[in-house]
């Protein structure tokens, strides 16, 4: 039995202010069991599960949480400062509190039925799994508009318009590998999945529910080999991958085709007793189809029309994607990435004193879709200390050790802003076992 639940206001949510109230509770039942029949064993599991989740999803996203404001001129008098309000927000003399133009409620139940097994043959491996999930869920948005009345509110009478439907997705996978005597296992793995398409919190919009979008599908082939030494002190392992996949875009309710596909590759090495290392890398592309909502960057759009940028300032353009084309590619994944990572132990007095330094070095990528935005290539040192025994341990780290300055894209408005990413970080970590 599993409960969780989450109260959150957020007075700047992606520039709009945000609150958020979700629980979840969740039953499962589940039996493992061997099989062995000569020389082929299996182990298995099935069980079945019911989950009921309830999410309360506000925002008030028809302004930003703070109203444009020229910083060459600094405050004024009739600069808005403020969260998010439910209800009648009129206070009268054409004055009105912020609203939560955005007050999804939403229900969903899960019951679902699994089974996998495990299964060993000689050097044989063969490793098969199958879900199956069935689906009811209802939503409603209570959001009302400044002058009192329901934003959704279909017949007129003053409640809300529920909308509810049932659906079911079945998701499988089945792996194989094979042990060759010098330690090397190819394996091919094929995998399809059904799930649930929620917004932030794990509500379902209600355009999700009348399109039928809140299932979507994925589909994923890998192939790889793995290799482990016979002494246990390296691991290496390089895949290939190529997964499709699909997502209700929230704003424009469109649905979205996303291809990945790439290379990863993996290094462990046991130096000796003290000494240890890791080496990780991955090329990547990531292309996408369909008709997202696409804000514009307003310098490009000003460029295009032989406008100052000036002149277009606290103006806002977007797009349902259509200016995409075709096919793009996703905005702000790094094609490749790579990190490093070396660490240490010692004993010393009744424990073990450790210690780790390793970078990850990013490619350069455009933020957006409509590639306005380059973003340069950036590494980030972290490193740690620690000293550990039977009872306690103590870690010390540092996060981007040498205050590297870089960005990252932003989920909203990626032709817009850019994220700038933390700067020196340090924490410190103390652990008493009782």
């Amino acid at each position: 039995m599993f409960y969780d639940s989450n109260n959150h206001l957020k007075y700047s949510d992606n520039g709009f202010t945000g609150n958020y109230h979700a629980y979840t509770w969740e039953d499962r039942l589940s039996l493992s069991f061997p099989i062995q029949l000569g020389e082929v064993t299996a182990a298995n599991v099935m069980g079945v599960n019911y989950r009921y989740y309830s999410a309360v999803n506000r925002k008030a996203q028809d302004d930003q949480i703070l109203d444009r404001r020229d910083v060459s001129v600094g405050a004024t008098p009739n600069d808005s400062f403020d969260i998010g309000h439910s209800g009648n927000v009129n206070l009268g003399n054409g004055e009105y509190l912020r609203n939560y133009n955005v007050e999804n409620n939403s229900l969903s139940k899960n019951s679902g039925a699994f089974a996998m097994t495990d299964i060993n043959w000689r050097e044989w491996n063969l490793l098969l799994g199958y879900r199956f999930d069935y689906f009811d869920v209802r939503s409603a948005d209570k959001a009302h508009a400044t002058d009192g009345r329901l934003v959704s509110d279909a017949n007129g009478d003053g409640k809300p318009d529920w909308y509810s439907d049932t659906g079911s997705t079945d998701s499988y996978n089945v792996s194989l590998s094979y042990r060759t005597p010098w330690g090397f296992i190819p394996y091919i793995t094929h995998a399809t999945a059904g799930s649930l398409q929620t917004n932030q919190i794990g509500d379902i919009s209600v355009g999700d529910i009348q399109s039928g979008a809140y299932l979507q599908d994925s589909e994923l082939d890998e192939y790889g080999i793995k290799y482990s030494s016979p002494n246990g002190q390296v691991y290496a392992a390089l895949a290939y991958f190529d997964q499709e996949r699909s997502y209700a875009d929230s704003q424009s309710g469109n649905t979205i085709l996303v291809n990945s596909k790439g290379y990863e590759a993996e290094l462990r090495w046991l130096i000796n007793e003290r000494f240890s290392m890791s080496v990780a890398g991955s090329k990547l592309s990531v292309k996408e189809k369909g008709a997202p909502f696409t804000v514009l960057n307003g310098a490009a759009v000003a460029a295009a029309y032989g406008l100052d940028p000036s002149q277009v300032y606290g103006y806002r353009f977007f797009n349902t994607g259509s200016m995409l084309g075709g096919e793009w590619d996703r905005g702000g994944v790094p094609e490749y990435v790579a990190s490093v990572y070396g660490n240490y132990t010692q004993p010393l007095f009744r424990g073990h004193m450790t210690a780790s330094l390793g970078f990850t070095w990013a490619d350069e990528t455009w933020a957006d879709n409509l590639e306005t935005i380059k973003l340069p290539a950036y590494t980030v040192w972290n490193g740690s200390l620690g000293y550990r025994t039977d009872e306690w341990s103590a870690l010390f780290s540092v996060n981007n050790l040498f205050n590297e300055e870089y960005f990252t894209s932003a989920d909203t408005f990626d032709s817009v802003l850019v994220l700038p990413s933390a700067g020196r970080t340090m924490a410190a970590n103390f652990t008493h076992k009782f």
